[in-house]
């Protein structure tokens, strides 16, 4: 064993080992009596974040009316280097 994946138990407190990781076979093996407790009893987090890893996911992308100020755009991403901020707000 390589590597040993723990989870702490909500009730004791204590690490319990929950999974292996062998590196000279290139294999995971979970501990088949040790349950792993998720945070919200909601089970493992997304493979993806909900916004993409750099926030540029198109369902978070806000659609409006905004300007730049004091940044520049960056032509080559076509995205502000600043915060955007929205035309009501807009600075003088």
């Amino acid at each position: 064993m390589d590597i040993m994946l723990v989870d702490m138990h909500p009730e004791s407190g204590e690490f319990q080992a929950v999974g292996y990781f062998y590196g000279w076979k290139a294999k995971f093996e979970f501990a088949s009596d040790t349950p792993i407790h998720w945070p919200y009893n909601k089970g493992p987090p997304a493979n993806r974040p909900q916004c993409g890893f750099t926030g540029d996911a198109a369902e978070c992308q806000t659609t409006g009316t905004a300007s730049v100020s004091k940044g520049k755009m960056d032509e080559k991403h076509h995205r502000c280097a600043y915060p955007l901020i929205p035309a009501s707000r807009k600075e003088s």
